[in-house]
């Protein structure tokens, strides 16, 4: 396939992955998670199966949409770091949110959650955006943020939370 074909296809393949205010309204402000896990709860928080969510934000922490990163199963999900960069990049994006939904409703992060949420911090890092927080949500409207925990220190060198 020649470059500008696949550019073409990656183009169209985000246009479709990539929702602009849907659930999530594009231009509000986000300072607490708080403020975000309500439309998580509704986006997210009652699937069967896992699902990874990139929440958008810009250098004011407006939201500017969400990306779709992973659907997974009743007890794990995968997401892509480079699809999650890509996406970030593409909506000019200046800081990150993750959030995934636990269906079990078991909240506590595994150590894979953990792991990830750093590899994806030191990816975003290395082209400027900041993860700001990972999110996760329960079946009962219940949610953590990994920040909040304490399992994202490395973050407190940078900034302060979102």
């Amino acid at each position: 396939m020649s470059q500008r074909k696949h550019s073409t296809a990656f183009a169209r393949e985000m246009q479709l992955a990539y929702r602009p205010g849907e659930c999530i309204p594009a231009g509000i402000v986000v300072t607490t998670p708080t403020e975000l896990a309500g439309y998580l709860q509704t986006l997210i928080g009652g699937s069967a199966i896992e699902k990874m969510i990139a929440v958008h934000l810009n250098v004011r922490l407006r939201v500017l949409g969400y990306q779709v990163v992973g659907v997974g199963s009743v007890f794990e999900v995968s997401a892509n770091i480079g699809t999650i960069a890509k996406g970030a990049l593409l909506a000019n994006a200046a800081g990150v949110v993750m959030a995934h939904n636990h269906p079990s409703g078991e909240l506590a992060p595994s150590e894979i959650d953990r792991t990830f949420t750093k590899d994806v911090y030191d990816a975003l890092q290395l082209i400027g955006i900041d993860l700001l927080d990972h999110l996760i949500v329960g079946p009962a409207g219940d949610w953590v943020s990994l920040y909040a925990l304490g399992d994202m220190p490395w973050r407190d060198q940078d900034q302060t939370p979102a």
